[in-house]
């Protein structure tokens, strides 16, 4: 009877101390090294040229003489700022980059499309008028 005492006190002490360790641990987000999106000062020079010219102009789409190009009609230029400012403030510019219609670019290029951040800033952009700044 002592033992069977002795057993059960030990395995609820046992146990009472797995459900105490597993409630009070607390795994808290690591977030060092991650940069906050910063769409305050959105430049189309600093922040959208540089995007622009490595996922549209760079993959031989979207300018004057690139591979590519007669799939897109003139209007579609992103090396001719007018062209790319029409775009952006018709919306057709905003829908292609965020996945919102159809198709969403870069064209069969997945590991290419805008992170959320960056869509981000083309919304600012457009919001503030495009400016060519």
């Amino acid at each position: 009877m002592l033992r069977l005492a002795c057993c059960s006190s030990l395995i609820c002490i046992v146990a009472g101390l797995l459900l105490w360790g597993c409630t009070s641990d607390r795994i808290e987000p690591k977030l060092e090294g991650l940069v906050p999106c910063d769409t305050a000062a959105v430049s189309f020079k600093n922040d959208l040229q540089p995007l622009i010219q490595v996922r549209c102009i760079n993959q031989g789409c979207h300018c004057n003489g690139c591979e590519n190009t007669t799939a897109w009609p003139a209007s579609a230029l992103w090396d001719n700022f007018d062209q790319l400012r029409a775009r952006a403030l018709n919306g057709k510019l905003l829908e292609n980059i965020d996945g919102s219609k159809s198709p969403r670019m870069p064209l069969n290029r997945p590991q290419l499309f805008l992170d959320p951040c960056d869509v981000d800033k083309f919304r600012r952009w457009i919001a503030a008028g495009a400016p060519n700044n």
